[in-house]
C-alpha cells in the first residue's frame, strides 16, 4: 500500500487488518484501518491479486490506534438494509456512516461508507456512547496490578442486540436495569428530540407586535412539503418529497406527490386533501397555471392539466446531482413566461 508492504502486525502491534464481506457478494474484502493506513481491497480472480477499491473507512475512523488497541470501530447494520455500516466512538470522537450499495450521482454518493449520519468531537452532548475509552486501564491478576492486554484495553462494555446498542459498565450501575441503551432509530436520528406537534410548533413562533400566525394545514393532510402555491380558486397546491433522499425503495424509486388542499366549510383552515399526481421524481416546485399546474423536477418542467394528460419540457443543463441546488421554485411574470430559481436559473414558456 503506497509502495509499502501491508502487514497484519508490526513489532507485535496490531495494524488493524481485517477480512470481511463488505458488499455481500460472498467474497471477503481486505480492510486495513490504523492511524497511517486506511483502505479496502477486493480480490481479483482474473489477476490473482488484491486490488485497492475506490472507498475506504470513513475519515477520522480506524480499527486500531497507534498502539494497536481497539479504537472503537464496529461494523453494525444500523439501518438494517443488509449491509454493515460503520459506527465509531471513543473518548475523542464519534461518527456513524451508512454503507451506500449503489452510487447515487444525484446525491453525490459513491459506493462505500459515504452516507454520514452523524460525526463530531466528543462532548457531554455526544449522541453516541463511547465504545472504548482508549488508553491503558488497570486490571489485576492474582492481586498484582497489571495493564490489560492491548486487545481489551478501554472496553466500555458495549454490545449490540435486538436493534439496540447496549452499554453496561460502572457508570451505568445506577440506571434502570443497570444498562444504558440506544435504539438503532435513535442512532440514525443522532438522538435528536422528537418533532413537535402542530400546536407546539405554533407556540414557538415569535412575531412582531400586530402580527398573528394561524395554523391552516398540518399532518395528515400534507406530509413532507417542499413547495406550495395558492390558486385563484383558493386551493393550496403542494409538492411533497417523501422519497428523499434514497427513493421509496432505497434505490431511487420515485415517490413525490402533487396534491391540493381545500377549505370546504370556509373557516379559514384546510380540511380536505386530494392527491393530484403520484410517483413524481423528487419534485421541487409547483405553480397553478390556467386550468392546470406547473411542476418542476429537474431536469424537467411539466404541466399535468389532468393526472393523465401531461405536457413536458426538458430544460437543457437543469439536471444537478445536488438536489438542494436544483430548481426550487416557480414564479409567474406578467407575460406567459414562468421563471424558476435555483443555482442554474432558466425560463420555460407555459402552454402548448
Amino acid at each position: 500500500m503506497d509502495g509499502k508492504p501491508l502487514v497484519t502486525t508490526r513489532d507485535r502491534i496490531d495494524q488493524g487488518v481485517r477480512l470481511r464481506d463488505v458488499d455481500n457478494d460472498g467474497r471477503c474484502e481486505l480492510i486495513v484501518g490504523n492511524p497511517t493506513q486506511n483502505a479496502v481491497f477486493g480480490w481479483s480472480p482474473a489477476e490473482n491479486r488484491w486490488k485497492k477499491l475506490s472507498y475506504a473507512l470513513p475519515p477520522g475512523s480506524a480499527i486500531v490506534d497507534a498502539q494497536g488497541r481497539d479504537n472503537g470501530l464496529r461494523f453494525v447494520d444500523i439501518n438494517e438494509d443488509g449491509y454493515a455500516d460503520v459506527l465509531f466512538s471513543n473518548e475523542r470522537a464519534y461518527s456513524l456512516h451508512q454503507f451506500v450499495v449503489k452510487a447515487n450521482p444525484r446525491l453525490s454518493w459513491e459506493v462505500g461508507w459515504n452516507d454520514e449520519v452523524a460525526a463530531g468531537q466528543r462532548d457531554k452532548s455526544s449522541p453516541i456512547p463511547m465504545i472504548v475509552r482508549g488508553g491503558e486501564t488497570p486490571g489485576r491478576t492474582g492481586g498484582t496490578p497489571v495493564l490489560q492486554t492491548a486487545r481489551s484495553a478501554g472496553n466500555n462494555g458495549v454490545w449490540f442486540h435486538s436493534h439496540q446498542m447496549w452499554v453496561q459498565n460502572e457508570d451505568t450501575a445506577a440506571l434502570s436495569n443497570v444498562v444504558d441503551r440506544r435504539s438503532f432509530k435513535q442512532l440514525l436520528t443522532a438522538d435528536q428530540p422528537p418533532p413537535k406537534s402542530p400546536e407546539e410548533s405554533l407556540a414557538c413562533i415569535e412575531v412582531r407586535s400586530g402580527v398573528k400566525v394561524e395554523l391552516v394545514a398540518c399532518e395528515p393532510l400534507v406530509l413532507d412539503p417542499i413547495a406550495f402555491e395558492w390558486g385563484a380558486d383558493g386551493k393550496l397546491w403542494v409538492v411533497e418529497m417523501g422519497d428523499y433522499p434514497r427513493g421509496l425503495d432505497g434505490n431511487g424509486k420515485s415517490g413525490g406527490i402533487v396534491r391540493f388542499l381545500e377549505d370546504t366549510d370556509g373557516d379559514g383552515r384546510y380540511d380536505k386533501s386530494t392527491v393530484f399526481l403520484e410517483g413524481v421524481n423528487f419534485p421541487t416546485g409547483v405553480m397553478p397555471w390556467g386550468k392546470g399546474v406547473i411542476v418542476s423536477t429537474a431536469p424537467e418542467i411539466f404541466m399535468p392539466k389532468t393526472p393523465m394528460a401531461t405536457v413536458r419540457r426538458t430544460c437543457a443543463g437543469r439536471s444537478s446531482p445536488d438536489l438542494p441546488k436544483a430548481t426550487n421554485s416557480i414564479a409567474a411574470m406578467a407575460s406567459t413566461t414562468a421563471w424558476t430559481t435555483g443555482s442554474m436559473a432558466r425560463t420555460a414558456t407555459a402552454g402548448g
